[in-house]
């Protein structure tokens, strides 16, 4: 069986509305947010497009947390879906494409390393 990507470029968080998760999805007190298996609805798809520094578990070091998003930001690009990036000094509005990533992406670049 192999994998096809199917590329939507009027993608909305809605999309997701009546999915499944199939990852859990952690709070930044560590506890699942998100479980997976659950049928999404639309705070839980908001929140799913939402990679949020401060939502990381704060034992994550600096590096760890910009890796964590940097994947996530490739892997929403990847799949078309719309994201937003919550810094601590800069937040990117929800948006999706090229152009999005590589904003985001950079702002990820650009952190300094000691950053909370």
């Amino acid at each position: 069986m192999r994998a096809v990507r199917v590329e939507r470029p009027s993608a909305q968080k809605s999309d997701l509305n009546g999915r499944v998760l199939c990852h859990e999805l952690r709070g930044d007190d560590g506890r699942v947010a998100i479980a997976k298996g659950r049928v999404l609805d639309d705070e839980d798809s908001a929140r799913a497009l939402t990679l949020d520094w401060s939502a990381l578990p704060s034992h994550l070091d600096v590096e760890t947390r910009l890796s964590r998003l940097s994947a996530w930001v490739l892997a929403a690009e990847r799949t078309t879906r719309p994201f937003a990036l919550l810094l601590p000094a800069q937040t990117l509005p929800t948006a999706s494409g090229r152009e999005h990533r590589r904003n985001a992406l950079t702002a990820l670049a650009l952190m300094p390393g000691d950053a909370q």
